[in-house]
């Protein structure tokens, strides 16, 4: 049995090496590389998120080019599921000598408050450099999203699980009646609160992504404990239990003190 085994996977082995050899294969070449040409791309302080407040109704996107030589008009594709919110240029238009524009991208009254929308626009690959090695990219995608969150306080948080502190905002929306520090641990995860001068409820008291990732676990969450402010030292308190799908870290203690 163990000798037709052999002989038997010796046939499908040569069965695939003739069919893989075959001139039948359908192959197209990729696009040659434009390693002296053009290379125009996204500016890396442009916003993956942009957040209009109430009244706002447009939003800018920078585009650079390295070749700043001539006047140059690219044009822009773009691709989005809402057609009927967003309005953006068919072109950037640089002119001779230079290296970075701006575009202004509109919206329509039909954007709901608080939902997110995409948006991805690309610059065509005959104006890049494809196979280049980069930090910045002819393709951005955006999530546009409309809000009234406004600053309503500033001070110091300290991050108990990380043993950090910085400089942070807290928020607040009218609306919602809810306050927020935007991206607190990781970019792009919000830690959102309702607050009552004294009572403090993070995330309905629900469990929620902390954006942190370990290397072994993949993403912590957090479980919001026992949770207060402080009025006589203007501390916000956060009790959180951090875990993983094997287990938890423990609970640690972050706070906020307001200026």
């Amino acid at each position: 049995m163990k000798l037709f085994n052999k002989y038997f996977l010796l046939a499908v082995a040569s069965c695939c090496l003739f069919t893989a050899c075959s001139d039948d294969d359908d192959y197209t070449p990729g696009s040659p590389a434009n390693t002296s040409g053009d290379n125009v791309y996204f500016s890396a302080e442009n916003e993956a998120a942009p957040a209009l407040g109430v009244d706002e109704s447009e939003f800018t996107v920078t585009i650079e080019r390295a070749n700043t030589g001539s006047a140059q008009s690219i044009p822009l594709k773009v691709s989005t599921p809402h057609d009927s919110i967003f309005t953006v240029p068919a072109s950037v238009d640089f002119a001779s000598g230079e290296g970075k524009k701006t575009i202004t991208i509109k919206t329509t009254d039909k954007m709901r408050m608080f939902k997110s929308y995409a948006l991805s626009i690309v610059i065509p690959e005959e104006y890049t450099q494809q196979y280049a090695e980069t930090t910045v990219y002819p393709r951005i995608e955006l999530n546009v999203i409309k809000e009234d969150y406004k600053p309503y306080a500033t001070g110091m948080y300290n991050a108990g699980f990380f043993e950090e502190s910085w400089e942070a905002t807290l928020e607040y929306s009218e609306i919602l009646d809810q306050y927020r520090f935007a991206s607190c641990w990781m970019e792009g995860y919000d830690v959102l609160f309702a607050w009552d001068g004294a009572k403090v409820v993070v995330n309905g008291g629900q469990k929620f992504a902390s954006g942190y990732v370990h290397s072994s676990y993949g993403m912590v969450s957090v479980t919001p404990g026992s949770c207060s402010y402080d009025t006589n030292s203007k501390t916000f308190s956060f009790v959180y239990e951090w875990t993983v799908s094997a287990g938890t870290f423990g609970e640690s203690l972050d706070t906020f003190t307001i200026k």
